[in-house]
């Protein structure tokens, strides 16, 4: 077992067995703690292999995002703490359809599609934000509209967070220039040498 390995399957069993009951007595814990530290785990077990693309990977990567959408939703959250069913499912659902599918294909996923996953992930955190703190009544029936209001306010924190680290190596990541370039004459010919 490598360690990888074990990180992950350490996180797996902290987060959904040995500290799951506490997690879930707060919503920013819940919300914020126990479902990341779920996907981190799966991440942590997803076989890296060699990269390189896959015709596989944007499959894998849509499995995840859908399967991150659905947890992420309020309703979700009510139903983990009010049905024993579904609180297992999330502890084994979110590491296996979340976390694992994305690390088995981040590796193989093309600049392009890893700044959708980024962007996608932005919007997501801020939709949600704006969700917690603009709504006038209790969008979860278990925790208070104080603590909505705060899972509110970190999402937005962490969308502003996530896009000021990434934003820049969109924009400042310049393409390498050759050190020496042979000259050409406006027309793109190369000169003939002359016999002196």
């Amino acid at each position: 077992m490598t360690r990888r390995i074990a990180i992950g399957l350490a996180l797996w069993t902290s987060a959904a067995v040995f500290f799951g009951g506490w997690l879930e007595t707060r919503m920013l814990t819940h919300a914020l703690v126990q479902l990341p530290s779920l996907a981190i785990a799966g991440f942590l077990l997803a076989p890296r292999g060699r990269g390189g693309a896959d015709r596989f990977a944007p499959s894998a990567l849509l499995v995840a995002l859908f399967a991150a959408a659905i947890w992420m939703l309020p309703r979700m959250l009510d139903a983990a703490l009010e049905n024993p069913v579904v609180g297992v499912l999330k502890c084994v659902t979110i590491p296996l359809l979340v976390g694992l599918p994305l690390g088995w294909s981040w590796p193989r996923l093309s600049g392009v599609t890893r700044a959708f996953v980024w962007s996608n992930a932005v919007s997501m955190l801020v939709t949600l934000g704006w969700l917690y703190k603009a709504a006038p009544v209790r969008v979860c029936n278990y925790y208070l509209v104080a603590e909505q209001d705060q899972v509110g306010a970190a999402y937005l924190v962490l969308a502003v967070v996530i896009g000021v680290g990434w934003l820049p190596r969109l924009f400042l990541r310049a393409a390498p220039i050759p050190a020496t370039a042979p000259e050409s004459s406006p027309h793109g010919l190369q000169p003939v040498p002359t016999r002196g």
